[in-house]
Parts: structure tokens; C-alpha cells; sequence
């Protein structure tokens, strides 16, 4: 099933239930555009995949068990040290668009506490996965770089402040959880 706006709803509702107030335990990056996150919610271990793929972009908990590469990928290394041992504060969709966004608090090498946000992007060949520090709106890094000779609406770089992609107008169905064809 593709994700729109009415699944990703259901979905971030899914993934809220089981996983806000977890702690991220372990993240791996099996393939190049997938992450796996191992994260102990309400006395359960849970594993949340994350794929930025061209034609399979998702997010869902998962039982699947996948081989990881010996030497993990930079990504996946710079997320492990920002992410692993934070606890997930939230977990919303953006408007009703295919974007997610879950906010782990945790602490950065110096002790002080520290907000990042991993947000998800699930939009066919356009998905990604970043993380931005919330503090700043500055983004750390993503699986898909792009450059302004990419893309001329926005830069998705380290560095660079987070611009979320262009909504397409589907603000005044925000929160309805009705499908098509059903009465107000």
C-alpha cells in the first residue's frame, strides 16, 4: 500500500502508541536508504524500519531480522551518536502530508540536554531521512543530500537550516481521521 496523507496519519498514530516515551536503544543501517531502530517502549523491545528507498519509502515496526554490514555506514554512526540513548518525546505528522517527525531528547558529549528531530519524508524517489537539531533548525545530516543545483526550493545539507518540502494544500483536513466518500 502507498503512504498519503491518510495512511502516514494512521501510521504516525501507530507508531505514537507504541513507542513515545521509549528509549532508542540501537540503530542500524542494513541497506543504503534503510535504517532499523531498536527501541524499549512499555516494557517491550520494539524494531521501527525506516526506508528513504526510491520505489519502497516507508515507516512501520517490523519483526524482520536484517544483516548488517561489518563497518556501519557514516549516517548511521552520526545517528548512533546522537540518538542512541534518548528517549522519544514525540512522534507527529506534519499538517497531513507524508512527513513524519519523531523528537528524542538525550544528551550531547558534554552532558547538557539536547532535542533532535529525525524526520521522514516519504515521497517516492523524492523520500529522506533527517536529522535536525530542534534548538537551531539546523540540519546535521540526511541519507539524500541535495544541492541547490538540485533542488532550487531548498538545500538539504549539514548545515544548512531545515525547510520542509512544499505542502500541496491539505491543511484543512488536518486531524480528520475519515476516508473518502465519508459524511462530516
Amino acid at each position: 500500500m502507498s503512504f498519503d496523507g491518510v495512511f502516514t496519519y494512521a501510521m504516525a498514530k501507530e507508531l505514537k502508541e507504541a513507542l513515545e516515551g521509549g528509549r532508542i536503544t540501537k540503530i542500524y543501517q542494513p541497506f543504503p536508504h534503510e535504517l532499523v531502530f531498536y527501541v524499549r517502549a512499555h516494557g517491550q523491545n520494539h524494531k521501527l524500519l525506516i526506508s528513504a528507498h526510491p520505489s519502497y519509502a516507508r515507516v512501520h515496526l517490523t519483526n524482520e531480522t536484517y544483516d548488517n554490514p561489518t563497518e556501519p555506514p557514516m549516517f548511521c554512526m552520526l545517528l548512533r551518536k546522537h540518538l542512541e540513548g534518548s528517549i522519544i518525546e514525540s512522534i507527529r505528522q506534519v499538517d497531513f502530508d507524508r512527513i513524519i517527525v519523531i523528537e528524542a531528547k538525550g544528551r550531547n558529549e558534554i552532558g547538557d540536554i539536547s532535542v533532535k528531530q529525525l524526520i521522514m519524508e516519504i515521497m517516492g524517489r523524492h523520500s529522506n531521512i533527517i536529522l535536525i537539531d530542534k534548538q537551531t533548525n539546523t540540519i546535521i545530516d540526511s541519507v539524500k543530500h541535495l544541492s541547490p543545483a538540485v533542488n532550487r526550493y531548498r538545500t538539504v545539507l549539514p548545515g544548512h537550516e531545515y525547510i520542509a518540502p512544499p505542502s500541496h494544500g491539505k491543511e484543512s483536513l488536518k486531524g480528520l481521521p475519515h476516508s473518502r466518500g465519508a459524511r462530516p
